[in-house]
């Protein structure tokens, strides 16, 4: 839980940068322009029962993504199909459900997802992945699987700000 701090403010941070750059060098920003980052909430989102995802694109294709919420967190790279925050892309990320505290079962996953995103803002997720860690509890439970199934569905939006310059 130390650990997720630092890489959530170092998140919210690179959020802002656009932002804080337009305003330094005096450009105007456009609230017509293509987002660079976007926000889920859901089920099974985060890695955890209720919980967030948030993606910020690093190139028009490539993205890192991470979340939260009860009891879990997962962090990973995206890559999309098409430009653009709102595309269909694949999520190679590490979940780690159940975080280990209270003596609660728990599980560290690696896996890879498929991401669908409506035109709308239904958003669906839908891999496979293999544990890496299980908790003694989980594995006395469910045996020791090589392969879990990954799956999600949430509401996503993408805050349309982006710096263009002045005319």
């Amino acid at each position: 839980m130390k650990r997720l701090l630092p890489l959530c403010t170092l998140c919210i941070l690179s959020s802002a940068h656009p932002v804080l750059a337009a305003e330094k060098s005096g450009m105007e920003l456009s609230p017509l322009s293509e987002p660079r980052s976007a926000i889920t909430l859901g089920l099974l989102q985060g890695a955890s029962l209720i919980g967030f995802d948030h993606e910020r694109l690093l190139t028009d294709r490539v993205g890192f993504q991470f979340g939260a919420g009860l009891l879990g967190f997962d962090c990973g790279l995206t890559y999309h199909y098409r430009p653009g925050i709102r595309s269909r892309h694949f999520y190679l990320g590490y979940w780690n459900v159940g975080l280990g505290v209270l003596d609660a079962p728990y599980a560290g996953i690696l896996g890879l997802t498929h991401v669908w995103r409506s035109r709308g803002k239904f958003t669906a997720q839908l891999g496979l992945g293999t544990p890496l860690v299980i908790s003694d509890e989980l594995r006395d439970n469910l045996g020791d699987p090589s392969i879990v199934a990954l799956y999600s569905i949430g509401v996503c939006g993408s805050p349309r700000r982006a710096a263009t310059p002045s005319p």
